[in-house]
């Protein structure tokens, strides 16, 4: 498998004036937000499943089963956006950083959250995707 370094490189422009060209980026700007998003969703999945339990422990004084639920928290989150970005090159191929098409990404996702339970929680989960997935050496909130 590929390194993040390797992905670093950015992608020549493509002639987004052809109306094909600008319907498959826009499909493919969906399917990675879409994914993005699913590798959210999993990740609040386990996060709510184990929270939900926390009143008993906390009840029961078990202290041990209080700090490997908070670690096993704070791991749910790396190992899903981890998992995420697998699945990103798995699925996608991503070999560069393609500027418009994550702006038409970021903008997808943004309009996914609109009628999201959790859109803070979803999109920081986003952004620590791309970190990751292009190093931290490229990110502007936009």
């Amino acid at each position: 498998m590929a390194t993040a370094r390797e992905h670093l490189v950015t992608c020549p422009e493509e002639d987004l004036a052809d109306p094909k060209t600008l319907v498959q980026r826009q499909r493919h700007a969906a399917q990675l937000a879409r994914a993005i998003l699913t590798g959210f969703e999993r990740h609040y999945s386990f996060f709510a499943e184990i929270t939900s339990d926390a009143r008993q422990r906390f009840e029961r004084a078990d202290w041990d089963a209080v700090r490997e639920a908070s670690a096993q928290r704070i791991s749910f989150y790396d190992a899903r956006v981890g998992e995420t970005i697998r699945k990103l090159h798995t699925n996608f191929e991503i070999k560069c950083l393609d500027e418009s098409l994550w702006r038409e990404i970021k903008r997808v996702y943004t309009e996914m959250l609109r009628h999201h339970s959790r859109p803070e929680l979803a999109e920081t989960f986003f952004n620590s995707v791309f970190c990751q997935l292009f190093e931290r050496k490229y990110y502007h909130n936009d």
